[in-house]
């Protein structure tokens, strides 16, 4: 282009440039990634219809202890303490079709579970929060989690070290969201707690969840997520995963 060109010659050129070199006019791109957009959303829907015919064929065999060698080798490669997840986990034996399944089951209070092994991390009927009660006992304050394996290390550093920066000094209820998009689920049984305390996340998906948290219970909310600044989550903190810079 020669510098002395003023806007329209600039545009002449630019336009016979694009047809000859058969490139996309602003119109022709902007419909092709309103069709690339179409195309991925058809993508995401086939993988969301293929679960449910997943989750619809799914079949419990049955619910135990947790007691198989593999499920407890995959629990201490997360460093839980085994006794812990005993106590709070169960183990399901289910079905897809003609293949048989075996996992780790942390139940919610609409009688499903999450279920997880070494391979597969899955939801096995409708998903919901969980609510633990320690010594089944009802307590003034909550800590709540994304996930049940940090529930699970909470639990598992307060009973190896007494006094540590990550757990806090009293008991409290655990409250497990088991996904952030069950955050409106959470909501209404935040009511009866004197203080709620979150252990969520260290991304923008917890941050997001804490303010909706916050902005229902305001100065009942403690934001705990500083105990573990350099970790994406509590499990992360025991297994030395350090939280790779922004």
């Amino acid at each position: 282009m020669n510098p002395s060109w003023n806007n329209h010659e600039v545009l002449t050129y630019l336009e016979q440039k694009i047809k000859e070199h058969h490139l996309q006019y602003s119109e022709d791109y902007e419909a092709q990634r309103k069709e690339d957009e179409r195309k991925e959303a058809w993508k995401q829907d086939q993988v969301a219809q293929r679960e449910k015919a997943k989750e619809a064929s799914t079949i419990i065999e049955r619910i135990v202890g947790l007691s198989h060698p593999y499920l407890r080798d995959y629990i201490l490669q997360r460093r839980i303490d085994y006794d812990i997840a005993k106590e709070y986990c169960k183990e399901v034996h289910y079905r897809i079709y003609d293949k048989s399944y075996y996992a780790i089951a942390f139940e919610n209070i609409e009688g499903g579970m999450e279920a997880r092994n070494k391979y597969s991390k899955r939801s096995i009927g409708k998903k919901s929060i969980s609510i633990i009660r320690p010594n089944n006992e009802l307590h003034k304050e909550c800590c709540i989690f994304e996930g049940f394996f940090d529930m699970l290390t909470y639990a598992s550093i307060k009973k190896w070290i007494t006094d540590n920066e990550i757990c806090l000094p009293h008991e409290c209820d655990y409250l497990v969201l088991n996904s952030v998009s069950n955050i409106k689920v959470l909501l209404p049984y935040l009511q009866e707690y004197t203080l709620i305390h979150c252990y969520l996340d260290n991304d923008d998906a917890g941050a997001k969840t804490v303010e909706k948290i916050k902005a229902a219970y305001q100065d009942k909310v403690v934001d705990e997520s500083h105990r573990y600044v350099n970790y994406k989550d509590v499990n992360d903190v025991i297994n030395g995963i350090i939280k790779p810079p922004k």
